[in-house]
């Protein structure tokens, strides 16, 4: 069998009867695979501590007829201070579950390799704004995936949208200005500086966005436009509670801060 080797970051692990576990990864080079870790709940297992949730690890696979087996894996980055961090778990849980649901397996693209690895990179820095750090991952992983959000133009009139009432739609994928808001009766009102900022989440780098300085008030309606527009791709919603609970905890209408 021939063998091949990547960096993946794991997303997602199921355990399986006897010792396996059934692995979620995205790749650099293969994308999103599913991989079977063989004996990998023992703790004397050579993959043991190696295929962790949330770990840059560099593995050795070899495919199979139904699925692929992890032959080796060494641990690259183990992303330790967003493993001590519950508010962290809890992004990189709902981050996992958006690219599982996002993302097929049949896709490759290096670029949403590096979005993910940049994303854990910012949760695992002391100083990372979690809510600006998601938000910019929740619409550039939709733009590399091709649904790209339009903040500059009115989607029906094609006119630039000026700092009036404007109204954002989930199904047209954008914004419409007040003659147009018809257009879609599900649209919704967002202000002017909650538009500045969705224009910058979208078009500048992480290190520019994490810069920003929001209030409540804006986080809270670039969250609604985000997750609405996400949920509208996906035909559901990602509930971010199942992700606490398995964490022993729960937390009601919970916002990143």
């Amino acid at each position: 069998m021939i063998s091949y080797r990547t960096k993946g970051i794991i997303l997602k692990k199921r355990d399986l009867k006897g010792a396996d576990r059934f692995l979620t990864i995205y790749t650099d080079r293969f994308g999103k695979i599913q991989m079977l870790a063989k004996g990998a709940k023992r703790t004397t297992a050579k993959l043991a501590g190696h295929l962790e949730d949330f770990t840059l690890t560099d593995l050795v696979f070899i495919k199979g007829k139904n699925f692929n087996t992890i032959t080796s894996s060494v641990s690259l980055n183990r992303f330790s201070y967003l493993r001590n961090n519950l508010e962290r778990i809890a992004c990189a849980y709902y981050i996992a579950e958006l690219i599982d649901k996002l993302i097929s397996e049949v896709q490759t693209d290096e670029r949403i390799f590096k979005l993910i690895l940049k994303l854990f990179d910012r949760l695992n820095h002391p100083r990372g704004k979690l809510n600006l750090i998601v938000r910019y991952f929740e619409l550039n992983l939709a733009d590399l995936l091709g649904y790209r959000p339009e903040f500059e133009r009115c989607l029906n009139c094609k006119n630039v949208i000026k700092p009036n009432k404007n109204y954002f739609s989930s199904k047209l994928g954008g914004l419409l200005c007040q003659n147009c808001k018809n257009q879609d009766l599900k649209a919704f009102e967002v202000k002017p500086d909650t538009i500045k900022i969705l224009r910058i989440l979208s078009e500048k780098d992480i290190d520019f966005v994490e810069r920003l300085v929001t209030n409540s008030k804006i986080d809270s309606e670039v969250e609604r436009v985000t997750s609405n527009f996400l949920e509208f791709i996906l035909d559901e919603p990602i509930r971010l509670d199942s992700f606490l609970e398995n964490l022993g905890c729960k937390i009601k209408n919970y916002r990143f801060q």
